[in-house]
């Protein structure tokens, strides 16, 4: 395996419309560089919604996303970056719809608080049913897991459908640990953590077996 750097292809789109979103600034953030204070490399998405940004072997940090038409957004690479990579489209959402999230799953979105939205594959890399997201450490009284059901978020039912879609809300700020886990036994299918802030959407990925 080479050092790198590779490029990583990336595609940013309305979540409702699903149509492109042009002119979205994209900064590459070390890990622990928490507020990205120091981006490493910037790009912006094209009118096809579309950017490239090289980064280095074994990158596992996040690219911050910004516009004025969507909420603050993080995305984070799971697993580490190994290899030239095109990642599958990335439907953000604006602090209108962000809210509307949370109240479609039952719930109230705070404004000191962040979102989480995952989507788990197994090991053939196909979105899985059936994973049930949990947040470690101490519980926020206020944080309540949603998922996808005939493209609807709600907070009815305690796993994900065949999307493989689904996330936590009311999130606080800071580094949060989340686990999926097979709803049917509790089999562990993967741990991620990942940057939390207030106000922002963290977007990322959960494969099978990752730690």
């Amino acid at each position: 395996m080479t050092s790198g750097p590779f490029t990583v292809t990336m595609h940013v789109q309305d979540v409702l419309a699903g149509a492109p979103l042009p002119g979205v600034t994209a900064q590459l953030c070390r890990k622990l560089d928490l507020a990205c204070e120091k981006p490493i490399r910037e790009a912006e998405s094209d009118g096809k919604g579309s950017f490239q940004i090289e980064v280095e072997g074994s990158f596992d940090g996040y690219v911050q996303l910004t516009s004025p038409s969507i909420a603050p957004s993080l995305y984070f690479f799971n697993p580490p970056v190994s290899a030239d990579r095109e990642l599958p489209p990335i439907s953000l959402a604006s602090p209108l719809v962000a809210a509307g999230i949370a109240l479609q799953s039952g719930g109230t979105l705070l404004s000191d608080h962040g979102i989480i939205l995952l989507t788990t594959s197994d090991c053939e890399g196909k979105a899985a049913a059936n994973i049930s997201y949990s947040v470690g450490g101490a519980q926020d009284p206020a944080t309540f897991a949603f998922y996808l059901v005939a493209n609807l978020p709600t907070s009815n039912t305690t796993m994900t459908d065949d999307t493989g879609y689904g996330g936590l809300i009311n999130i606080p700020p800071g580094v949060s640990t989340i686990t999926a886990v097979l709803a049917s036994d509790q089999t562990k299918v993967g741990t991620i953590s990942l940057l939390v802030r207030p106000g922002h959407v963290t977007y990322s990925s959960i494969p099978a077996g990752s730690k």
